[in-house]
């Protein structure tokens, strides 16, 4: 295969990709030295990459290779502190092996784009690539590609070692938690969902009627509330005409004056938009934020997060009934269904769980780990649909936003025994770009998913359990310690009477899955993904189940009793 022929068969988008990536790396705040080196013939120079065009037809196939290091600890400091402020310098200097080496110097100048930065690391996987194929499918023409007619063709005259290339690029770029989904929510979805809110507005203080308190924590107080489409003369919801509602809303407070919250409250944001953008339906609706007028006189500033209304109850408040699981049975199937009291709470069981693991499992697949699984902090919409809430604690392990190696944000009640996402000897985070790089090999070296999968397993012991539903989640974490966080142990010495009738069916299926999520040894512990194709579950569907008679018990939210929400948002 001759020289420009590569892109008939390298997929357009991996060239555009590819192109995005490596632009990218060039444009990281880092003071770097280049150093390529050109293997031409014996006795002969090779050719001046940075300043002569290449063709394909001139000389052997060349193997252009880049190296990208620190100078030095001075020029790191110096180039955190003022990032992209280089001039390129060219000293060639051939060696009698007909080597050349091409060096990138420090020095301060105009803001510019390293252009030989940037080639230097774009060549290894464009190849071969002419120069118009190459502005046509990045669909750019930058001094960068004036610069390129075309590109030594090792690679388009290997075509096994090309395939090798790509397929390699394709597997990193898409091993958990996802660099290149990273690279495309940061370049596209992001502006893309900054476009839309900008459109859509939110609300403000004045358009804004806030009805009861339905929530409290230490850090903010949630509200039903009323968005409204002008300013209206009432404090009252139910003043508040049919005709002037914009949308029903929940709203949390955030407490400014405590220590932490502001954080707390930026990191919700965060989080929220994220999963909004990577996986629509896992949280409840976020609408945005904004700061009440208070803020202008200086004094009670209040930062105000917005969600749209999707439900008042939590699981926590379901699980607190004495007929759960029963009480959601129409809530999650719109029947009644038919079949023993076991049958039916284990379909009840099977169906929360595997909602709650679905939506850890795109948590996850976005490269966020929540940090606080429980019952209060999980939602259960008008439609019968879990849905995961307060973010503040959650780290996204993609760039490591909010990622503090000797900082435990976490719920000592259904937090794993090993308290930490990652050892504390991990070191902090660098410019996210870089951690975005990195973030395969952490995330494969450490498995931060299974923190919260742990805390599935808690939750899955109290729906399941009559007598561990019954105790208090402190004295559960306790217990399990006591018997060195073996489930089976404690169960056959001291818990054989609390009701293992909807985990001990199938063969146990569902009391096996209870032990390996609760396995204190993380490695042995399943993934989302892992524990929702166990036994357990991977038996059930909801096609599976048999008609019912249709109870006309109504769900909460509409009114027809039931919980009142506890959780926040």
């Amino acid at each position: 295969m001759h020289g420009g022929a590569f892109e008939h068969w390298m997929p357009r988008f991996m060239l555009r990709l590819s192109a995005i990536f490596y632009a990218l790396l060039a444009l990281s705040p880092l003071n770097v030295e280049a150093s390529g080196r050109v293997a031409g013939r014996s006795g002969s120079s090779g050719p001046n990459l940075m300043r002569n065009r290449l063709h394909p037809s001139a000389a052997a196939p060349h193997l252009f290779s880049t190296r990208l290091r620190v100078n030095n600890k001075a020029s790191r400091r110096n180039s955190l502190l003022a990032p992209s402020v280089w001039k390129v310098h060219h000293s060639d200097k051939v060696d009698q092996s007909s080597q050349r080496r091409i060096s990138i110097l420090e020095k301060p100048s105009v803001p510019r784009l390293s252009h030989a930065v940037a080639k230097a690391a774009l060549l290894p996987l464009l190849a071969g690539t002419s120069k118009a194929a190459l502005a046509a499918t990045v669909g750019m023409d930058t001094p960068l590609l004036t610069q390129i007619d075309a590109i030594p063709p090792i690679v388009s005259e290997n075509p096994v070692l090309a395939g090798a290339l790509l397929l390699l690029s394709s597997a990193y770029l898409g091993a958990s938690p996802g660099v290149g989904g990273s690279i495309i929510d940061s370049l596209l979805l992001a502006p893309l969902q900054a476009l839309e809110v900008s459109a859509r507005g939110t609300p403000t203080r004045d358009c804004m009627v806030v009805g009861n308190k339905i929530g409290a924590g230490n850090f903010g107080d949630v509200f039903e509330a009323l968005w409204t489409k002008r300013p209206l003369n009432t404090q009252r919801v139910s003043g508040v005409p049919t005709n002037e509602i914009r949308e029903r809303l929940i709203v949390k407070r955030v407490k400014m004056q405590e220590d932490g919250a502001k954080r707390l409250g930026e990191v919700e944001q965060y989080m929220n938009r994220r999963l909004l953008r990577s996986s629509p339906g896992v949280c409840a609706p976020f609408i945005g934020s904004f700061i009440s007028q208070e803020a202008q006189s200086g004094e009670n500033e209040q930062l105000w997060l917005v969600w749209k209304y999707d439900g008042l109850g939590t699981l926590g408040d379901y699980l607190s009934e004495r007929d759960f699981p029963l009480n959601m049975e129409t809530i999650l199937f719109k029947r009644e269904q038919k079949g023993t009291k076991v049958e039916r709470e284990a379909r009840v069981v099977k169906e929360l769980t595997r909602q709650l693991l679905q939506n850890v499992k795109a948590m996850h697949d976005a490269g966020i780990i929540h940090r606080d699984v429980k019952p209060d902090n999980i939602l259960v919409s008008e439609s019968g649909k879990l849905k995961m809430l307060d973010l503040g604690a959650a780290v996204d392990l993609r760039n490591g936003f909010n990622y503090i190696p000797d900082e435990a944000i976490l719920d000592p009640s259904f937090a794993p025994p090993e308290r930490f996402v990652m050892p504390e000897t991990t070191p902090k985070p660098p410019a996210a770009i870089l951690a975005n790089l990195g973030a395969p090999v952490i995330w494969a070296k450490n498995q931060p998913d299974k923190f919260d999968t742990y805390s599935v397993g808690v939750i899955l012991a109290q729906m399941s359990v009559p007598g561990v539903r019954s105790m208090d989640p402190k004295q559960f974490a306790r217990t399990l310690q006591n018997f060195d966080q073996d489930v089976a142990d404690w169960r056959l010495k001291a818990a054989q009477s609390l009701g293992w009738d909807i985990l001990d069916a199938d063969g146990a299926a569902g009391f096996q899955l209870l032990a390996k999520l609760l396995d204190p040894e993380r490695s042995k512990r399943p993934t989302a993904s892992q524990a929702l194709s166990s036994k357990f579950l991977a038996s059930f569907s909801l096609a599976s189940l048999s008609p019912g008679t249709v109870k006309s018990k109504p769900s909460p939210a509409a009114g027809g009793g039931g919980p009142s929400r506890k959780g926040t948002p």
